[in-house]
């Protein structure tokens, strides 16, 4: 999503932001099919806060919008007491 604006007949665009929507009910809960890495934005290039394991069950929060194709879900995690929110690459398969 990006805001635009048109001055004298030419239009002026800003940079592009982020919007989470959530596609499912926020707070549902989601098992991982597989191992992921979760960041700690909603880019893969960022901090990894922890590596997720197969079957592992986390709350879904939303999926964030970075561009028109890229996608990641928004999640929170909890390991060994201590909770995690961050974001999965939308190639993470999950199951509500």
């Amino acid at each position: 999503m990006r805001a635009y604006a048109k001055v004298d007949n030419v239009m002026y665009y800003s940079s592009y932001t982020k919007l989470t929507a959530a596609t499912y009910p926020g707070g549902k809960k989601a098992v991982t099919q597989a191992a992921a890495k979760l960041y700690k934005k909603s880019t893969a290039k960022g901090t990894v806060l922890a590596t997720i394991p197969k079957n592992a069950r986390l709350t879904y929060l939303g999926k964030t919008f970075c561009t028109d194709t890229k996608q990641t879900f928004h999640v929170k995690y909890t390991k060994s007491g201590k909770t995690y929110t961050g974001y999965l690459r939308s190639a993470a398969k999950l199951t509500f």
